[in-house]
């Protein structure tokens, strides 16, 4: 290599390196000056390597020169560590204030409610419309609501006291709620009336349940009065109501051995109520009861009218209870066939070894059933 051409190469080498070191100065020109002795240093190292390496350098030099908007961004291994921008920032802030407006409606639209329902309309109403303020969402007028919820109350407490007895005030309380909801459909005297009417007639069944027909009477009678349209004869729905309670008193009275007593009371039911019918089965444990305390001759009638109902008419309870009449009047092949029969539904052993005892009995002409027998059937419920 000449001399020349030496000299050439490196005066070109030195002026890229006098243009890169200029252009990085220029770069750094923000930074404070207790750094830029470093920032310096580390130019002069920058520029020992583009010696040896001129490919490089020239690299360098063309991203020292680029514009600030030209150059390559630099990937950062933490995104999530930017800021959020501020319009972000006031999204979240907007929901939180929404949330908190909401809450704080629903509390206003509470404290109305409970305002309107103590009849406090106009209070109430400024909570509602507080309330729509916060969240225009909400879908009611307030003056309507307010009213619809004091209706409400109006005629609730209106209610009450026609069940009390107390129709005039009841009648006050309907009046005001239908000045305030027209659209309310019904007539104040009449409504009050009739929720006193039915207040009456549970009176009046409590009465005749008790036995005390009398007072039962005149309680229907009242019922009647205020409200015209209920359909039942007052003395009749007295005794249909006790007739039942007759019957069950004298099936517990059958069962303790007062047979008179009993037969008295089934009778009585009767006489009360023609269209009750007493169940054959509480008939056949009277006739079980007579020959239990030996009384048998107060109760043949009884036994002889189960010992003769026809089969179509006899279920499986009342078939033994129809075997045990038709043994105690002496009617053992006629009780016999009805064991039989029972027989074949029983497939528990000791059942079937009871049964097979009585009808071997029975087979002889004898009665198996003594009182100790017979005491126990009379504990057995019946329906």
């Amino acid at each position: 290599m000449t001399t020349l051409s030496y000299f050439l190469k490196r005066a070109h080498l030195i002026t890229i390196n006098l243009l890169a070191v200029l252009a990085t100065f220029s770069i750094l020109m923000g930074l404070s000056q207790n750094t830029l002795g470093d920032i310096n240093n580390d130019s002069l190292a920058q520029s020992k390597v583009m010696e040896k390496e001129p490919l490089i350098q020239k690299e360098l030099l063309e991203n020292a020169l680029l514009a600030p908007e030209e150059k390559p961004i630099a990937e950062t291994d933490n995104e999530a560590s930017q800021p959020e921008s501020p319009e972000v920032d006031f999204n979240q802030r907007f929901k939180l204030q929404s949330k908190k407006q909401q809450r704080v409606a629903l509390e206003l639209v509470e404290k109305g409610e409970q305002l309107a329902k103590e009849g406090k309309i106009n209070s109430a109403v400024l909570k509602f419309q507080e309330a729509l303020t916060l969240n225009p969402h909400l879908n009611f007028e307030p003056r309507y609501q307010a009213q619809r919820l004091y209706t409400l109350t109006l005629v609730e407490k209106g209610e009450q006291l026609a069940k009390e007895g107390a129709i005039d005030t009841a009648v006050v309380k309907f009046q005001e709620a239908i000045t305030l909801n027209p659209d309310l459909n019904f007539e104040p005297q009449v409504q009050a009336q009739r929720l006193y009417a039915v207040v009456l007639v549970n009176q009046g069944s409590q009465f005749a349940h008790r036995g005390d027909l009398e007072t039962a009477i005149a309680k229907f009678e009242e019922a009647l009065t205020l409200n015209p349209r209920l359909n039942f004869k007052p003395k009749v729905k007295a005794r249909q109501i006790y007739a039942p309670v007759l019957v069950r008193h004298g099936k517990q009275l059958a069962r303790i051995g007062e047979i008179e007593k009993s037969v008295a009371d089934y009778v009585r039911a009767q006489k009360m109520d023609p269209c009750l019918i007493i169940p054959d089965e509480y008939w056949a444990l009277l006739c079980i009861a007579g020959h239990t305390y030996e009384q048998a001759e107060k109760v043949t009638g009884i036994c002889e009218r189960i010992a003769t109902l026809e089969d179509i008419k006899v279920e499986e309870d009342l078939q033994m209870m129809r075997g045990f009449a038709r043994a105690l009047i002496g009617d053992t092949s006629s009780a016999r066939e009805d064991f039989e029969i029972i027989l074949e539904t029983i497939d528990y052993i000791d059942g079937r070894q009871l049964i097979q005892h009585w009808i071997a009995q029975l087979q002889k002409g004898e009665n198996p059933f003594n009182s100790i027998v017979l005491k126990e059937l009379l504990e057995i419920e019946t329906p």
